[in-house]
C-alpha cells in the first residue's frame, strides 16, 4: 500500500516525464492533479493536461477532457465540446465513452435529443463494455425509460452482467427469479444468486438476504438463516442488522431467547444512532429486560429516538409524561 511520500515521488516522476514530452504521462499527471494525489488538487491544471493528452490522441485523455467539459471541471460548461470529445474517445477505442454518448442523446446535451440514437449507443456500450454498462441497459429495459419496456431483455442483460461478476446484476438476477421478471419464478435460483452476492462480504447485501429469509420474500422463509445473515452483517457494524439481532434474541426467533444478548445488540445499534434501536433500549430499561430497570435511562433513550422522528418513541414519551415520569 502506497504512502504519501510514495505518491509525492510518483507524481514528481510523472510530471518530469510529461514536461519532457512523454505523452503517455499527460493523462496520468492530469489525474493526479484532479484527485490531489501526490500534489495539491488543481482542476484547471488537470484540465490543461487532459487537453494535451487528448490532442495527442490518447483515448482516456479524450474521455476525461469530455467529462471536464460536461461537468465544468477546470473549465466552463460546454456540452457540445463534451459530446465531440466523447466521440473522439470512442473513435480511439475507449468503449466506456459509448454510454456517455447515449446519455448525451437521451438528454439532448450537445446534440439533438434522440431516444433512438441513445438506445443504439447504450446497446453498443453494453456489447463492448463492462458489466456496469450491461446492468444499466438492463435497468432501461426493465423500466421502459426511453425505450419499449421489455422484461425478457432486462433479464437477459442482467444475466450477462452477472456472469461477468457485476454484483448489482447478480442481485437483480435473484430478484428476477424471485418475482418472475422476464423469467419463470424459481426460488432455488433466486436464492443461489442472492447468496452469491452476500458471500462477497458487503454487510448491506448480507442484511438484505437476511430480510429475504425473514419475510420469505421470493425464497423459502427460514428464521435460522435469517438470524445467521443478520449476525454476519451485524458483526460488521451494520446498525439495522444489529437491531434485528437484538430482536431475534429478544423474541427467540431463529436463535435461543436471551434478553441480555438482545439488550447488548440493541445497545450496539443504538450507539450508532439507529432510532428504532434507541427506542428498544429505552423499552428494555423501562421493563428491566436483560438489564436492571432504570427509568432515567429509559427516558434518555426514548428521547434520542424521538428526536430522530420515531413515532413509537414519541408516543411512549407522552404516555410516560401522563404517568408523571
Amino acid at each position: 500500500m502506497g504512502t504519501a511520500p510514495d505518491e509525492d515521488a510518483a507524481f514528481a516522476w510523472y510530471l518530469k516525464a510529461a514536461q519532457q514530452g512523454y505523452t503517455k504521462a499527460y493523462n496520468i499527471v492530469a489525474t493526479y492533479y484532479l484527485d490531489g494525489t501526490g500534489t495539491e488538487t488543481n482542476e484547471v491544471t488537470a484540465f490543461d493536461w487532459f487537453t494535451k493528452a487528448a490532442h495527442f490522441n490518447i483515448a482516456e485523455g479524450c474521455f476525461h477532457l469530455a467529462r471536464c467539459y460536461a461537468n465544468a471541471i477546470g473549465t466552463q460548461l460546454d456540452h457540445e465540446a463534451a459530446f465531440q470529445w466523447y466521440k473522439k474517445a470512442v473513435d480511439l477505442g475507449y468503449a466506456s465513452a459509448c454510454w456517455n454518448i447515449g446519455k448525451c442523446y437521451t438528454n439532448g446535451l450537445g446534440v439533438k435529443q434522440s431516444d433512438e440514437e441513445a438506445h443504439k449507443w447504450y446497446i453498443t456500450a453494453a456489447e463492448t463494455g463492462d458489466g456496469r454498462s450491461k446492468h444499466l441497459l438492463a435497468k432501461r429495459f426493465e423500466s421502459g425509460f426511453g425505450i419499449k419496456k421489455d422484461l425478457n431483455m432486462a433479464f437477459t442483460w442482467y444475466l450477462k452482467a452477472a456472469e461477468e461478476g457485476y454484483l448489482a446484476s447478480c442481485w437483480q438476477v435473484g430478484e428476477c427469479y424471485a418475482k418472475g421478471i422476464g423469467i419463470e419464478p424459481n426460488k432455488e435460483e433466486a436464492l443461489k444468486w442472492y447468496v452469491q452476492v452476500a458471500e462477497q462480504g458487503n454487510p448491506w447485501n448480507q442484511y438484505n438476504l437476511a430480510r429475504k429469509y425473514a419475510e420469505g420474500d421470493g425464497i423459502v422463509k427460514n428464521d435460522y438463516e435469517a438470524f445467521r445473515w443478520y449476525l454476519t452483517a451485524a458483526t460488521q457494524k451494520h446498525s439495522d442488522a444489529q437491531n434485528y439481532v437484538g430482536w431475534c434474541y429478544g423474541t427467540g426467533t431463529g436463535v435461543e431467547k436471551n434478553e441480555a444478548e438482545a439488550f447488548n445488540w440493541y445497545l450496539l445499534s443504538a450507539n450508532q444512532g439507529n432510532s428504532i434501536a434507541e427506542a428498544n433500549v429505552g423499552l428494555y430499561y423501562r421493563q428491566g429486560r436483560g438489564v436492571e430497570v432504570n427509568y432515567t435511562e429509559a427516558l434518555k433513550w426514548y428521547c434520542k429516538s424521538a428526536e430522530k422522528g420515531y413515532e413509537v418513541a414519541k408516543t411512549v414519551i407522552t404516555e410516560l409524561a401522563n404517568k408523571g415520569f
